[in-house]
């Protein structure tokens, strides 16, 4: 580092320095971010990358559940006629007592690797920091429960992000549904399998309400028999079994080129037909297209879906998919389905 700032303050250095800034590109137009080559990166093209719109979201989020819980301890104090800090040490810190010789050495033993010295040289310390401890926990639970029992309404929305269904195989509501679920899966991904079981209980909860779409992201670095079996549930369409192919495919034990003959062979499918079709690999470049509208919407791993244009990401529960659909289904009714 020191060597490094000497350099700079060199007059070779100083030269150099010269030397780049008399060659650099500065943009008239400061909508212009970066110039590579010649070639103009613009603002409006950093801004509408979906990822970066998440982050910044996230950070936000963050920021406002500390306000919110922030302005619900104010508001507590302000009933109590007290300050903040006072309120929060009558109401939790001073409710909390030193910590018994049990709690103290118990905590000591789970930690002792971190103290690193026998428990009477640190007797003081210990006990102090288990105070701070269950003080810590107390300030956590007193805020659930406050949440649990105010009135709280996000109205910050999370950015989304549009995908075209396209010619992609649907099945559920169809042109009817109100609520649109497109996931991006992989075949052989443990995630996407353990998912679909979820799937099948918001089909069944929403019937015709909701319509299911399936975008193939096969993660080929990790998962080499991906690709092969996006193909065939490709080629099965051609022959009217999308989604039986598809069901069987995540039923599977193994993917390998023989295994998806035999699926093909079990749903009856023309054999002939097939081979060729896997042969040819006519559907890749259909499967890149999917791919590449899953790396626009920022994703990183599968499963993924879009529910409407909000992104959901991973395996989730049951819980967490009737939480968006519900949310979506009232955007409907409120004539806001489309941001």
């Amino acid at each position: 580092m020191v060597a490094a700032v000497a350099w700079l303050c060199s007059t070779a250095g100083a030269a150099e320095i010269k030397k780049q800034d008399s060659s650099r590109v500065e943009p008239q137009n400061k909508a212009i971010v970066a110039v590579v080559n010649g070639s103009e990166i613009r603002l409006e093209e950093l801004e509408s990358r979906f990822e970066l719109k998440q982050q910044v979201y996230d950070v936000k989020m963050n920021a406002l559940q500390q306000l919110i819980s922030t302005k619900l301890l104010e508001l507590k104090a302000e009933e109590s006629g007290l300050s903040v800090e006072q309120f929060i040490h009558s109401e939790i810190d001073a409710k909390i007592g030193p910590p018994s010789e049990a709690e103290t050495y118990g905590f000591y033993l789970a930690q002792r690797d971190r103290y690193g010295e026998p428990f009477e040289k640190l007797h003081d310390q210990i006990a102090h920091d288990v105070h701070e401890a269950e003080v810590q926990q107390a300030r956590k639970e007193f805020a659930e429960k406050l949440r649990a029992s105010s009135e709280i309404r996000i109205l910050m929305e999370a950015p989304r992000a549009s995908v075209e269904v396209g010619d992609a195989p649907r099945r559920g509501g169809k042109d009817s549904a109100a609520i649109t679920v497109i996931e991006f899966g992989d075949y052989q991904c443990p995630f996407c399998r353990g998912v679909q079981a979820t799937l099948r209980d918001v089909r069944e909860k929403y019937g015709n309400k909701v319509s299911f779409v399936f975008k193939d992201y096969p993660l080929r670095n990790i998962h080499p028999q991906a690709q092969g079996a996006a193909e065939a549930a490709s080629c099965a369409r051609e022959q009217g079994q999308f989604w039986e192919f598809h069901d069987a495919l995540f039923a599977a034990p193994d993917l390998t080129p023989g295994a998806l003959e035999g699926l093909a062979q079990r749903l009856h499918l023309d054999p002939g037909r097939f081979r060729q079709c896997l042969d040819s690999h006519k559907y890749a470049a259909h499967i890149d297209s999917d791919m590449a509208e899953g790396s626009q919407m920022g994703m990183s791993g599968t499963p993924a879906f879009n529910i409407n244009g909000a992104v959901l990401t991973g395996a989730q529960p049951l819980a967490e998919f009737e939480r968006l659909i519900d949310e979506e289904l009232a955007r409907t009714r409120r004539g806001l389905s489309e941001p």
